[in-house]
């Protein structure tokens, strides 16, 4: 059978995806922590306390999963910074703080899909986002970029985040109004 290209399409498009996303619980921790612990080699039991707080600050933090077949792969947080006692100058409001996608599944679309995820989220709550990264970081300032983040600002950090002289000692803040 010869398949005009709109069928193709057609067909492709009726294809499920083999991920989900959602929000986290408080199970989602350890296997949160381990992401984070492979990808940066410190401490997991550190990351479960750090998900398990963000957690249950859930009106000022965000915590969202993606998963494969009811595997966590990746993750992603957003929290909202409020108030005057930051170490940096830097705008009140929500920040995308960090996305990990276990490196087999990167490159298919699932970091894509957690920002997207928690901007919908966020856009129910804030007219706009923040988010910062170390100016060595192109592959993420090129994937915030798509969504159509603005540089508003550079500097050595941005209310609670510092950047590490090791990789750039100069950060850029972004912002993406809804």
């Amino acid at each position: 059978m010869v398949c005009s290209i709109s069928e193709i399409e057609v067909n492709f498009f009726k294809k499920k995806s083999p991920y989900s996303y959602r929000k986290a619980i408080s199970s989602d921790a350890g296997r949160i922590a381990e992401l984070i612990a492979n990808e940066y080699g410190h401490s997991k039991q550190m990351y479960v306390q750090r998900t398990l707080e963000d957690l249950k600050y859930s009106s000022a933090r965000m915590v969202c999963v993606a998963e494969r077949e009811g595997k966590i792969i990746g993750y992603g947080r957003a929290k909202l910074f409020k108030g005057n006692h930051y170490p940096h100058p830097g705008p009140m409001g929500w920040y995308l703080m960090g996305l990990i996608v276990q490196p087999n599944e990167r490159r298919n679309g699932v970091g894509n899909a957690l920002i997207d995820f928690r901007l919908n989220l966020i856009s129910k709550i804030s007219p706009s986002v923040f988010y910062c990264t170390n100016t060595m970081n192109t592959s993420s300032i090129e994937l915030h970029k798509k969504f159509g983040f603005k540089e508003i600002d550079r500097g050595e950090g941005f209310l609670s985040v510092n950047f590490d002289r090791e990789f750039s000692d100069t950060g850029i803040l972004y912002r993406l109004d809804f």
